[in-house]
């Protein structure tokens, strides 16, 4: 046999070992996805991905092997809210709430979802919710189960670590933007200052309220909220933009 071809043989019989090894430690390694809590676990990390059919995808799979899974129905909400199918989300809301999921969260993003579905008192509802509940507790009807409810608040802390806050400030906020939405500028107003209160530098807040002062034709105090809000962001050119109109409606 020619040289040539034992060293072919041989670099043959290498690639293939090496093939073997690599698939072994492969299979060896590989954490197979079989319960509700690796999957919903798994549709968390393709949620804060951003690949959301993969995510619900998942989510479906946890809520196939446990319907009683209430953080999944919640993560799955969030996601549908994420792509805009608010019908959806607000399925999965009250699905998790039926539950017993207890989050100031999920009244948030559901308030949020009815907003976007134009349904201001339901919204206006779950901020109070919001308000209401402790933000830090988590539980749900898997309560007993102790290490089932610390790996649901694992999963919820994880998928929260990388959004924007939501907490009774945000509720505040979110239940003074209902009322706008509805007209009803007054309790708008009331509800911005309360979020101005707990937090000073609550840009939107200004610029919020000074537009429900703006729509009431109180022109001077929407002034005052749209140079506090500059104060806050200098450069911010829908502060700027806002200042002006009402210094036009003001008459100057």
């Amino acid at each position: 046999m020619s040289k040539k071809i034992k060293k072919g043989k041989k670099i043959v019989l290498g690639f293939v070992i090496a093939i073997t090894i690599m698939t072994t430690i492969a299979a060896l390694t590989h954490i197979p996805i079989r319960t509700t809590n690796d999957f919903t676990q798994r549709g968390n990390e393709f949620f804060k991905k951003g690949d959301f059919e993969a995510a619900i995808t998942d989510f479906d799979h946890a809520i196939k092997i446990d319907p009683l899974n209430a953080v999944a129905h919640f993560l799955r909400g969030n996601t549908y809210h994420e792509k805009g199918e608010y019908d959806k989300a607000i399925e999965d809301y009250c699905e998790a709430i039926k539950l017993e999921l207890t989050y100031a969260n999920i009244y948030n993003y559901r308030g949020l979802a009815y907003i976007e579905n134009g349904d201001y008192e339901k919204a206006i509802a779950d901020f109070s919710q919001a308000i209401k509940a402790n933000p830090n507790r988590v539980y749900s009807s898997t309560e007993k189960d102790k290490k089932k409810g610390a790996s649901d608040k694992a999963i919820l802390d994880s998928h929260f670590a990388t959004r924007k806050d939501i907490n009774n400030t945000s509720a505040y906020f979110n239940r003074a933007n209902a009322y706008s939405k509805k007209g009803d500028y007054d309790k708008a107003i009331a509800e911005y200052t309360q979020v101005i209160k707990i937090n000073p530098n609550y840009f939107a807040a200004y610029i919020n309220r000074g537009l429900a002062f703006d729509k009431k034709g109180d022109y001077d105090k929407a002034v005052a909220d749209f140079i506090l809000a500059l104060r806050i962001d200098p450069n911010n050119q829908t502060a700027k933009a806002s200042l002006e109109m009402a210094k036009i409606g003001r008459g100057y």
